[in-house]
């Protein structure tokens, strides 16, 4: 007696798109479809629904990244430049840091830079932050970029 059953295989042109799934670098998965979800809870797999609802740790910062795993932009010469790199040049720009003296010199306040800190790793660069500290944590992305 033959159980075995015969698998029927059709053309790549039919297809159907079922679910949507995006990745966000500071939630994870985004979309994932709720059989999956599920299926994953009920096999217990701690791993896999770690990696289902959350992103990679290195994706979720900025400082201590490798680069691969930095969201990259171009610049104006079509250069591929970490994202929050370009940002947090256009703040000191904007902030007019090019005209302080001794930027990239002096030193920040340790609390500003570590609220400066969460705020970069959330994507975003405050409007109104102190110059010598955005210059402090460029020096500190550009140290990290040799060491990954």
């Amino acid at each position: 007696m033959d159980t075995t059953t015969r698998m029927e295989i059709g053309w790549p042109t039919d297809v159907r798109h079922v679910a949507h799934v995006t990745f966000d670098r500071f939630h994870g998965f985004r979309g994932v479809p709720a059989e999956l979800m599920m299926q994953m809870q009920e096999e217990e797999d701690d791993q896999m629904i770690m990696m289902i609802n959350k992103a990679p740790s290195a994706s979720k910062t900025v400082f201590g990244v490798s680069t691969e795993s930095m969201q990259c932009s171009y610049d104006a010469r079509g250069n591929s430049i970490p994202t929050i790199l370009l940002q947090m040049q256009r703040r000191l720009y904007d902030n007019g840091g090019l005209a302080v003296e001794g930027i990239f010199r002096i030193a920040a306040d340790g609390t500003q830079e570590n609220q400066l800190r969460e705020h970069l790793n959330a994507g975003v660069v405050p409007a109104n932050v102190d110059v010598h500290c955005l210059a402090g944590l460029i020096k500190v992305v550009f140290s990290f970029l040799f060491y990954y």
